[in-house]
C-alpha cells in the first residue's frame, strides 16, 4: 500500500507541475472571490469511478451573509446583504483509456443562478445650522438577478486507486458563462477565465 500511495503521489506530481507549466500569469479575481465553489464534489472527491461511463451529480448550494463595508465594482459600499443559490449539474466521462496507470476523465459543470443583493447605508441624526435635528435616515437600493452561471471544464483527470485507497489529479477551467454588467450589484459572473489544479485522496474504512 505504501509504494503504490508514493507511486500515484510522484505521478499525480509530475502530471500536475507539467500542467502548471502551460499555465500563464496569475490575476487577481472580481470582488476577490474564488470561481471554486467550497465544498464541491464531484470527481474532485478523490474517486473516479472504475467503469466507463457517463456520471452526472446535481449539487445545490444556497448562501446568506452580510458585510459592513464592501467593495462592488471599485466603489464602498456599506451595509452589504447578500442571497445566493446556485445549482450545479457536473457531467464527468470516464473513458477506457489510461494515462500514468490511471483511468482518464473529462466533464463540465454548468450552473444556473439566483443573486439578490441589497446595500444599506445609515445616515445619524444631525443638527442643521438653524439648532433643528434631522434623521436619521436609511437609503436601501438592491438588485436580483436569476441567470447561468459561469461553467466548469475539466479536460483532464487521472484516477488510481488499490483497494480502499483512491487518488486523483487533473485540472479545471471556469469560463465565463454567466451574467456579468459592472453597474449591477448583482451577476451571475465572476467575468474571467480561470484555471486550477486538483489533486485529491480518499480512503475507505473497513
Amino acid at each position: 500500500m505504501a509504494n503504490f500511495q508514493s507511486e500515484c503521489l510522484a505521478r499525480a506530481t509530475l502530471f500536475l507541475v507539467g500542467l502548471m507549466i502551460l499555465v500563464p500569469g496569475v490575476k487577481a479575481a472580481e470582488f476577490g472571490s474564488s470561481p471554486y465553489p467550497k465544498g464541491f464534489r464531484d470527481v474532485y472527491a478523490g474517486i473516479v469511478p472504475t467503469v466507463p461511463g457517463l456520471y452526472v451529480l446535481n449539487d445545490v448550494y444556497h448562501y446568506q451573509g452580510s458585510a459592513n463595508a464592501l467593495v462592488f465594482n471599485g466603489a464602498v459600499q456599506l451595509g452589504v446583504d447578500a442571497k445566493f443559490t446556485a445549482d450545479f449539474l457536473p457531467l464527468t466521462y470516464v473513458t477506457k483509456w489510461k494515462i500514468l496507470g490511471g483511468t482518464f476523465a473529462f466533464g463540465a459543470a454548468p450552473a444556473f443562478m439566483s443573486m439578490d443583493t441589497d446595500v444599506g447605508l445609515t445616515v445619524p441624526n444631525f443638527t442643521g445650522p438653524l439648532g433643528r435635528t434631522f434623521g436619521p435616515f436609511d437609503i436601501t437600493f438592491g438588485d436580483t438577478e436569476t441567470n447561468f452561471g459561469d461553467t466548469g471544464i475539466t479536460p483532464i483527470t487521472l484516477g488510481w486507486h488499490s483497494g480502499n485507497w483512491w487518488w486523483n489529479a487533473g485540472v479545471t477551467g471556469f469560463v465565463p458563462t454567466g451574467k456579468y454588467d459592472k453597474r449591477d450589484l448583482a451577476n451571475t459572473s465572476l467575468n474571467h477565465w480561470a484555471v486550477f489544479s486538483h489533486r485529491c485522496h480518499h480512503l475507505f474504512r473497513s
